[in-house]
């Protein structure tokens, strides 16, 4: 008489898996998290500029070159400061004389352009990240205060269209500045003044938006933020406007 037994079931234990399985069960896993900003958790990216450094702008050229000089008038000021004193000097130079400027701008252009090409699919990956992450982090920030000329424009574009049908953005743009030109200090103090009020409400809602953004980052850490002791602006109220 033959005896018949059961086959023997074994449950397969972690050791005995494989090694795929058990990376791609862990892969699974960690694509599932996702932060509260909506990016998910991945390796730690390298920041932006030790991917690839930006081109300088003709201005940012000039401020170089200034500062590589080491005046003495210079050697107290901030970068701020160093724009508001300089920026006068910049707008009463010609095209000639910025032009050495604009060339090394060029220059540092088609090496920013060569780079970009050369760079690796993780590289390009890391760009993206940072690109949507500072995105995300601005959504809520208040945009900036329009400018006296930009309020301008805004009440004269419709007009200037209306008057040329057909014109270019270039030739709108020129005859907007030519009439931005030809007015007196008196027509542009209307412009001017609603310029100066929507900057101080810029400012004011800035600051605003800095201290709710400071109160929860330091929540998070289980800190406790006085009002009174953030410091919002770093100069008065009068070099801003």
């Amino acid at each position: 008489m033959t005896k018949h037994t059961a086959k023997e079931c074994t449950v397969p234990t972690k050791a005995s898996q494989p090694k795929n399985m058990a990376k791609t069960t862990l892969t699974k896993a960690r694509g599932k998290q996702k932060r509260k900003d909506g990016l998910k958790k991945t390796a730690k990216y390298p920041s932006r500029r030790a991917i690839i450094r930006a081109p300088r702008s003709t201005w940012i050229c000039y401020l170089s070159q200034v500062r590589a000089k080491e005046l003495d008038e210079h050697k107290n000021l901030s970068f701020g400061g160093l724009c508001q004193l300089l920026s006068p000097v910049w707008a009463g130079m010609s095209d000639a004389d910025k032009q050495p400027f604009h060339e090394e701008y060029v220059q540092d252009r088609l090496r920013f352009t060569k780079e970009l090409s050369e760079l690796t699919k993780e590289q390009r990956a890391a760009l993206k990240y940072h690109k949507r992450r500072r995105k995300i982090s601005r959504e809520d920030q208040p945009k900036p205060s329009l400018s006296a000329y930009m309020i301008f424009v805004s009440r004269v574009r419709a007009q200037v269209i209306a008057d040329s049908p057909g014109i270019s953005f270039r030739e709108v743009g020129r005859s907007l500045g030519k009439k931005w030109r030809e007015l007196d200090d008196v027509d542009k103090r209307v412009f001017v003044d609603a310029a100066t009020e929507a900057r101080v409400e810029y400012i004011a809602r800035l600051a605003e938006y800095k201290l709710n953004k400071k109160q929860l980052r330091e929540k998070k850490r289980g800190r406790k933020v006085a009002t009174e002791s953030v410091k919002i602006l770093d100069q008065p109220l009068a070099n801003y406007l």
